[in-house]
């Protein structure tokens, strides 16, 4: 199934459903599939792909299609990021957020017992957050410049 064909195929299925969760997957899958067209990609790399979305196998949906095409779409954007380390813009900070966060906490109540500081959390989540922001800010940065990132429009 090429590009074209998969991203018909998806909004057909927009046209078909009424619900509004459905509606913003599929939505995000053909966001996702137009950004690989645009994308500069070699022959052979158009084809692994193509080949992928045939392995999906997009056309045989069960009875509950939004988890369906949510695994679906997550499965694609994983192969994407293992096989050619293609992500979507704001990938990286958005994992730098969610970690500076986590360690941020914690080092907060490590070192705000150390030091006797009040509001230890929060403090260590602003840091943290901080510092997930900076990391990956240039971890985007450096996707970008190796034209790593889909662009969604």
């Amino acid at each position: 199934m090429t590009l074209q064909d998969s991203s018909q195929f998806i909004k057909s299925l927009i046209t078909d459903q009424s619900k509004k969760s459905e509606q913003k997957i599929y939505e995000e899958f053909i966001k996702l599939l137009s950004a690989l067209e645009h994308h500069d990609l070699s022959g052979t790399e158009v084809l692994s792909i193509e080949q992928q979305l045939d392995a999906l196998q997009l056309t045989r949906y069960p009875q509950n299609k939004k988890r369906f095409f949510k695994r679906k779409l997550h499965a694609f954007k994983s192969y994407l990021k293992t096989h050619y380390g293609l992500v979507n813009k704001g990938h990286y900070s958005s994992i730098g957020i969610a970690m500076g966060m986590s360690f941020g906490m914690i080092s907060g109540l490590v070192f705000g017992d150390a030091f006797g500081i009040d509001n230890k959390l929060i403090i260590g989540m602003i840091f943290g957050m901080a510092f997930g922001i900076i990391i990956g800010k240039n971890k985007d940065a450096e996707a970008a410049r190796q034209n790593r990132v889909l662009i969604t429009i």
